[in-house]
């Protein structure tokens, strides 16, 4: 595929830039080769993606080589790691001094795409593996969806307990091996920031499940914004990228998930607060045999 706008040049899925095009591939070895015309060092590549119709997300390439004959330069593009999805749609973008190939209207519309191959689901070595010594339960984990939350923040300040900053719910996506759906718009994270930088949070959301089911969802959990965090979080600039882990508990009327009324979930994953992001794993955790 090539294409040209604003007297600059972007090709992939060629012989020199290789890329995916309608094609199965593995869920952590994704990448594509990017050349773009004319070469020149303020030249930057990146991908916009979304996986399944879900918020899109972008990653940033990397420069690979310059052909001076040609005047032309590769960029190569690694996607992280897939675990959940089945079609990814992509645009690769190319930008230099205020000018972009292809323009938005193409690049939104994530003209190119590959499926993912199927899921493996290995046995848990938990029962093989040495314990600890002490332990005495082996805990059992069943994954249960990637969600992913695009939110709007707003910024309250410090008050006696700490620095409060209240994340609402935009869009999202929770994709599981037997659960599609949708994060309900306005769906709350209140947080305060503690003087330790440990952000505590309390979440209330609500899940529409493709299949007409409604999930309510209870939260508690921290994000560890570092040591400066306190700090940071009354200037208003807490860091893009933070570790995240919640207690999720879900409850719903459906019979076919009726199953998760009854179990601790956990949730373990990062923010993006750069790009207005939440995203983490949820995993419903029960007690397994006695390890002795």
């Amino acid at each position: 595929m090539k294409l040209t706008h604003e007297g600059l040049t972007l090709w992939f899925g060629t012989p020199d830039a290789p890329a995916p095009l309608d094609e199965i591939v593995a869920r952590s070895d994704a990448r594509l080769v990017v050349g773009v015309h004319p070469a020149n060092p303020t030249n930057s590549v990146l991908v916009r993606y979304r996986v399944d119709g879900g918020i899109p997300q972008s990653v940033p390439g990397r420069e690979l080589r310059t052909d001076y004959d040609r005047q032309a330069q590769y960029f190569v593009v690694d996607f992280p790691a897939l675990p959940t999805g089945d079609l990814v749609e992509y645009s690769p973008v190319l930008s230099c001094a205020g000018r972009q190939v292809p323009p938005s209207k193409i690049a939104n519309a994530f003209p190119s795409k590959f499926r993912l191959a199927a899921k493996e689901f290995p046995p848990a070595p938990i029962a093989t593996r040495r314990t600890p010594q002490g332990q005495r339960f082996a805990p059992e984990m069943r994954f249960v969806a990637a969600i992913t939350v695009r939110v709007d923040r707003q910024f309250v300040g410090e008050t006696p307990g700490g620095v409060r900053i209240d994340f609402f719910a935009r869009e999202g996506t929770a994709v599981g091996p037997d659960f599609q759906g949708r994060v309900i718009p306005g769906s709350s994270d209140h947080m305060i920031v503690r003087p330790d930088g440990i952000g505590v949070i309390r979440v209330r959301a609500a899940i529409a499940a493709d299949d007409g089911a409604m999930l309510e969802v209870e939260e508690v959990g921290s994000i560890d914004f570092g040591p400066d965090g306190y700090e940071r979080a009354v200037a208003n600039d807490l860091p893009s990228e933070s570790p995240l882990v919640v207690c999720p508990r879900i409850l719903t009327g459906h019979p076919k998930y009726k199953w998760l009324n009854r179990v601790q979930c956990l949730g373990i994953g990062r923010t993006r607060l750069d790009d207005d992001i939440v995203a983490y794993d949820v995993f419903a955790v029960t007690a397994g045999k006695l390890t002795s």
